[in-house]
């Protein structure tokens, strides 16, 4: 079986792209929704990612969107080199309020979702949803080629 958590995969490489834009930091923001029953497993893969790398991990949780502000300004006065976002509904649905308020802090940001880099993001890394539709029609579990 494949859950939700299978996404949380994707975060190293978030991470280590975001640390070859930004060589000189050492330390990263990581902003995730305190609602999400995942927070044990995202933040293991999280701080494993960063003890990897070498780097510092603040990580900061929102329970609502009217802590956005505070959770990136409070980053911003840790002086990370950048923000790196938890996949999640509640996030996604604030794409444009987290990438103002990033840009407005000057925290070069990495997400998943095409919605934040059109809302300001500077990249996102993620699942390509519409190739895996794709393949999902034309074979079958096992990858082996449907007949149509």
């Amino acid at each position: 079986m494949i859950t939700g958590l299978f996404f949380i995969g994707v975060f190293p490489k978030r991470l280590e792209l975001l640390k070859e834009v930004r060589q000189q930091a050492a330390t990263f923001g990581y902003l995730l929704n305190a609602q999400n029953p995942g927070i044990p497993q995202f933040r293991r893969v999280a701080d494993d990612a960063a003890r990897a790398f070498g780097l510092k991990l603040e990580i900061v949780e929102v329970k609502e969107p009217s802590e956005l502000a505070d959770a990136l300004g409070r980053l911003a006065s840790l002086k990370v080199g950048g923000l790196v976002i938890m996949p999640d509904p509640v996030s996604s649905s604030n794409a444009v309020a987290i990438a103002e308020l990033a840009r407005a802090h000057k925290l070069p940001s990495v997400c998943d979702d095409r919605a934040f880099v059109d809302a300001g993001c500077l990249f996102a890394l993620s699942i390509n949803y519409p190739a895996m539709a794709t393949r999902r029609k034309h074979h079958d579990w096992n990858g082996r080629r449907r007949l149509l």
